[in-house]
């Protein structure tokens, strides 16, 4: 599968992340979510692709010097959604969910910091 989520860039109280879509892949949608260092899910942001090789997703309003874990799940490729890590049409067995571990800024650091 033709894709990789990674960290944008993060300020005090937001963070941002790129999904790239790569190769003849027939990716056409995937959720993007935020949660929060319980495991509360903060927000999930659906994303069609629609022929750009990058994605970017900015979650908001975050609270600083805070720890987050990005999750891109349900990704419908080739017409099939893998939800969870399963294929939701055929009940076959993968690993189709990303993980990244991430954190804001201090809220007296640089107020915005590329990766």
């Amino acid at each position: 599968m033709g894709v990789k989520l990674e960290k944008s860039y993060a300020t005090s109280d937001s963070l941002a992340f790129n999904v790239s879509v790569t190769g003849e892949d027939m990716i056409a949608s995937y959720d993007l979510s935020l949660y929060d260092s319980e495991d509360n899910e903060i927000e999930t942001v659906n994303v069609k692709v629609n022929g750009q090789n990058t994605y970017e997703t900015l979650f908001e309003n975050l609270d600083s010097n805070t720890e987050y874990k990005a999750v891109l799940k349900n990704i419908t490729y080739a017409n099939v959604t893998y939800i969870d890590g399963q294929d939701a049409s055929l009940y076959r067995e993968g690993d189709y969910t990303f993980t990244l571990a991430v954190k804001t800024l201090k809220a007296d650091s640089y107020t915005h910091l590329r990766a």
